[in-house]
């Protein structure tokens, strides 16, 4: 059997989240998606490819509207990724940030970490599909049909949630 072993070059872990997300870049505004956040940072999609700082205003779920500045450090065109499906991938680094939205951010990872966790528990137990609807529903993976795909996307998931051990 053979193992890989997958180099992670982020400090903090980070949860799946889907928000629609005002940005402006050198004073234009433009519409994105926040696809995955950490308390370092996160990942959005958007129309056009940018580079250097960005302003981001949306909603965490469950602690209302954030805004905070970044500076992009990559972009990935449509198709070159999985994580560029609908438009460019564009990731982010915080540059500024309140203390309050911090805490928020890693509330919020800490409580995906926890129901991803629940939920990888109860499909490793065979649980019928009737008592995962509720964690589902919270994860907004009710459209995940097949058992195999929500646990091979759960176990992606969970390695992202995964605090990350310097070398």
């Amino acid at each position: 059997m053979a193992f890989s072993i997958a180099t992670n070059k982020r400090r903090f872990p980070r949860a799946p989240i889907e928000a629609t997300a005002e940005v402006s870049h050198h004073g234009h505004q433009l519409q994105g998606t926040v696809r995955q956040i950490g308390e370092g940072g996160l990942c959005f999609v958007c129309t056009q490819e940018l580079k250097g700082n960005v302003s981001l205003t949306f909603e965490l779920p469950g602690f209302g509207k954030q805004q905070m500045f970044s500076e992009v450090r990559w972009c990935v065109k449509p198709g070159e990724s999985r994580r560029a499906a609908g438009g460019y991938a564009c990731g982010c680094r915080f540059t500024r940030i309140d203390q309050m939205s911090q805490a928020q951010i890693a509330r919020y990872v800490t409580k995906m970490k926890t129901a991803y966790s629940q939920l990888q528990f109860a499909l490793a137990l065979g649980k019928p599909r009737a008592e995962l609807l509720p964690l589902l529903r919270e994860l907004r993976l009710t459209h995940v049909v097949d058992r195999g795909e929500l646990k091979q996307l759960v176990g992606e998931v969970i390695s992202q949630l995964q605090p990350v051990v310097p070398h």
